[in-house]
């Protein structure tokens, strides 16, 4: 009884997303840093609209709700 169970595994659906939000993660840093750093910082509103995306359906899903595009 004082062991600790094993955690339950996590679907291949959720490792992909967790890895695709991880990239625009680190995007989203090296622009913040290049951007404190006080050095012109030009991005592409491909990736705005991403993130924008990403973040909704996110939040949304830590909500238990699906959608968000």
């Amino acid at each position: 009884l004082s062991r600790r169970l094993p955690s339950p595994p996590v679907p291949a659906i959720n490792r992909e997303e967790y890895a695709s939000l991880a990239r625009l993660s680190a995007n989203l840093n090296q622009l913040a840093r290049t951007a404190n750093e006080g050095r012109a910082v030009i991005v592409n509103e491909r990736l705005i609209e991403r993130l924008t995306v990403e973040v909704k359906r996110l939040r949304l899903g830590l909500l238990g709700m699906e959608g968000g595009e």
